[in-house]
């Protein structure tokens, strides 16, 4: 199968806060699965509508300061995990100081080959 992704994706842990700009009130918690230069991809109990415009603060130990972006909902996939109804999430970035995101990527590069 062609790979279609420009960039590489690295696994990551971390947690994803994610606010839907329609309803900037309202939050939903996600599990960090990946990032690359171009986006993330997220693990959540909440169904994001592929399109939705979204601003994010993702908190992992490999940026010392939470990462505040902007970005659009690529895909929401449901799936089960034991008795709990769950979706994989892609958030494409539309708006992230890509010199943060890019050192966090060479962070995790490097601990994956200690």
């Amino acid at each position: 199968m062609f790979e279609q992704r420009k960039y590489t994706r690295f696994n990551a842990e971390g947690r994803v806060t994610i606010y839907p700009k329609d309803n900037p009130s309202f939050s939903i918690r996600a599990g960090l699965a990946d990032i690359s230069m171009l986006g993330l991809g997220a693990y959540s109990q909440d169904k994001l509508e592929p399109g939705t415009d979204i601003r994010f603060v993702i908190i992992n130990k490999f940026s010392e300061k939470p990462i505040i972006g902007e970005g659009r909902i690529r895909y929401c996939k449901g799936f089960r995990k034991i008795d709990t109804e769950m979706f994989r999430i892609g958030i494409e970035f539309t708006a992230v100081d890509n010199e943060t995101v890019e050192g966090v990527l060479k962070r995790i590069q490097k601990e994956g080959q200690a």
